[in-house]
């Protein structure tokens, strides 16, 4: 799947599917390996994407490796309003990705951040990003326990902006 060609790869058309992860049709098949750089941390519902590639789209044994800031998901009841460091986040993120477990009660997830340094657009940003990754267990499955309750889009220059996605456990009622 991709957002657009990348004409020097020379992939042919027929690889590829135009779709958002949420409406991938069933031709798209199962993934042995789904690796995101650099797109991740605009998805919307960040979470929901995470749960249907471990669920639906990888193969039995596939990994996911997926590159995102983890502060741009918050697992807790904190308002928007209410600011979050990006080491306060990902740290949050960490803990909540690590209490994670399949239908058979083992951990799914490991997440760690990397520092990350760019020259975009005669603009430094220097920051710390994380890696997602996970390798489907056979016939297993996950849940999250957590519904979206909002998102906000975080601009980061003149052209665009990451989101941010709020969630609350299940059994928690929004108000």
């Amino acid at each position: 799947m991709g957002l657009n060609r990348y004409g020097p790869m020379l992939i042919p058309d027929e690889r590829f599917f135009f779709t958002g992860i949420y409406d991938a049709p069933p031709e798209a098949g199962k993934f042995d390996l789904v690796f995101s750089v650099f797109t991740f941390h605009y998805v919307w519902h960040k979470l929901e994407a995470i749960q249907k590639l471990y669920n639906q789209m990888l193969t039995e044994n596939g990994s996911a490796i997926l590159h995102f800031p983890g502060y741009l998901v918050r697992t807790d009841e904190l308002q928007f309003g209410n600011p979050i460091s990006e080491v306060g986040g990902n740290e949050q993120f960490t803990r909540f990705i690590s209490m994670i477990r399949d239908t058979e009660g083992r951990k799914v997830f490991s997440y760690d951040t990397i520092p990350y340094f760019s020259d975009d657009d005669d603009r430094s940003l220097l920051g710390k990003f994380g890696n997602l990754r996970f390798s489907k267990v056979h016939g297993s499955t996950v849940d999250l326990g957590v519904t979206l309750q909002g998102f906000a889009q975080l601009p980061f220059n003149d052209k665009s902006a990451y989101v941010a996605s709020n969630y609350v456990p299940k059994n928690k009622v929004c108000d």
